[in-house]
């Protein structure tokens, strides 16, 4: 398959005129070997420095009785900036909020806030109010609700021997890297030239433009009007601040 992590580590190598392997994962030699390196190094730069529509996932979670932190997706890389929303009431979370913000939240002595604030540390999503079948009282919200935010996975590469398996890097000749193809064979030569001291002004000039052009391409355009809309005159979540409005 052209696709493969071993088409690439040949394309690559017969572009720079290197010899072209048989084989990438079971191998000594020491090219092919710094080869498989440097495309996994590709691989992961690329899923971290850019939201890529193949990595993007919804991570939906249900809040439970005392239980104020839950366990990140195995995959986790980052959140997508404001994206969570408590489904089961319709409103958007709030945060991540800063250290700062989330020890004065948990200082706090009262509460009076209906929505869900949320931290990502020690690799949990922490939630407050805590959720509690005592609503109501301080710092407590109910349990049961229904939290979803988007997030951009750290598994770049289809597994080649389980097909629908994904993973964080090349462990076989047939594994399938989710991204294009052709930017990771542009992105291994950049990177292959740099670490043997070699001038790479060309093919970083070279992957640029297909990175910018996949990447403009990649979620498509909204049509920009010269005349956009007036906000709405209505009472709504966009122009009330949160507060208790019953007397």
């Amino acid at each position: 398959m052209s696709n493969t992590a071993l088409w690439i580590i040949q394309q690559a190598c017969g572009e720079l005129g290197l010899p072209v392997p048989a084989h990438a994962v079971s191998t000594t030699q020491e090219t092919n070997t710094q080869m498989l390196a440097l495309l996994n190094s590709a691989g992961y730069d690329l899923a971290s420095n850019y939201q890529w529509e193949e990595l993007t996932k919804p991570y939906n979670f249900v809040t439970a009785d005392n239980v104020p932190s839950y366990p990140l997706p195995a995959d986790y890389n980052y959140f997508l900036d404001s994206t969570g929303w408590d489904n089961s009431n319709r409103w958007p979370l709030l945060g991540p909020v800063s250290a700062q913000e989330w020890r004065a939240l948990i200082a706090a002595k009262v509460t009076a806030v209906s929505r869900t604030y949320y931290k990502v540390q020690d690799r949990q999503i922490s939630v407050w109010p805590i959720p509690s079948n005592a609503a109501g009282t301080n710092g407590t919200q109910s349990p049961g609700r229904n939290l979803v935010i988007e997030y951009c996975s750290i598994n770049w590469v289809e597994s080649g021997t389980s097909p629908g398996q994904y993973q964080s890097d090349i462990t076989n000749d047939a594994d399938i890297p989710i991204l294009n193809q052709w930017l990771l064979v542009k992105f291994l030569k950049v990177k292959m030239w740099a670490a043997k001291g070699f001038d790479t002004t060309v093919l970083q000039s070279e992957f640029d433009t297909l990175f910018l052009s996949l990447t403009a391409k990649s979620k498509g355009s909204r049509v920009l009007s010269l005349a956009p809309k007036t906000g709405s005159v209505f009472i709504g979540i966009s122009n009330v601040p949160e507060g208790n409005w019953i007397r």
